[in-house]
């Protein structure tokens, strides 16, 4: 059995996957988030995303070019 430890960012009190009606965590896969709905009421998300789209919207700085004198 794996036991998590969810930790709360709003209320920051930690709960245990073993304890009963706290909490919920879900892993999504196919949204790639994970999330933690704290008994609070606040809804904890990690959002993984796709990295390459992530990566391919990424823009660059416009090169700076020395001046010459």
């Amino acid at each position: 059995m794996i036991r998590t430890i969810q930790t709360c960012e709003k209320c920051e009190k930690e709960y245990l996957s073993s304890d009963d009606g706290d909490g919920i965590l879900e892993i999504n896969y196919k949204k790639k988030i994970i999330q933690f709905i704290c008994p609070c009421g606040f809804i904890n998300v990690l959002d993984f995303g796709d990295i390459k789209a992530s990566l391919e919207r990424k823009t660059k700085l416009p090169s700076i070019r020395g001046s010459r004198y």
